[in-house]
């Protein structure tokens, strides 16, 4: 099993939901009634600085939530953004943060031409199908698993060459 960085492991994103009951803080209030939940979210949030936002299987898959970034040209890009991971540390430069927010929020799309177009969300980008061939070359891997959309199945694989715009492409 591997344990990835998802774009809801932030302190940001949990408190973000602290008026929707199905948050992260509200789960925390609910299990734990008497405790000090800011502690517990902090603790938490610990955790997930720790955790990577990528991985490479087998030396030929790239694992990630979201989608592949515009400013990575290898692997070592990857490697180099430091952990523990906090987006306003001194050693998290604006080429770290890019790629952090690439990896975390970026989306597949079938409907634009160009290789990246910016997202609705305002966080990140869309990448096409032609993106994605040229991103994996780059990394010399072969296929992108990536973990940010809902599956009813316990995995969906599509191909580059027809619709590659939710868990497995390659």
């Amino acid at each position: 099993m591997y344990m990835l960085r998802g774009n809801h492991e932030t302190m940001s994103q949990c408190y973000a939901n602290e008026d929707e009951e199905r948050g992260l803080i509200r789960n925390i209030e609910r299990c734990y009634p008497n405790a000090n939940k800011n502690l517990i979210l902090f603790n938490i949030n610990f955790v997930f600085d720790h955790l990577p936002l990528a991985a490479i299987l087998s030396d030929q898959v790239l694992l990630c939530h979201g989608g592949i970034s515009q400013f990575i040209k290898s692997r070592e890009d990857i490697a180099q953004i430091p952990r523990p991971l906090t987006w306003l540390a001194p050693e998290t430069n604006v080429f770290h943060i890019s790629i952090m927010t690439d990896i975390l929020w970026a989306d597949p799309s079938k409907e634009i031409t160009s290789k990246y177009s910016p997202s609705e969300r305002g966080a990140s980008y869309f990448f096409n199908r032609r993106a994605l061939k040229e991103k994996l070359r780059e990394l010399n891997c072969r296929a992108l698993i990536r973990g940010h959309e809902a599956n009813t199945v316990s995995y969906e694989s599509n191909t580059v060459s027809n619709a590659y715009n939710n868990r497995v492409a390659q």
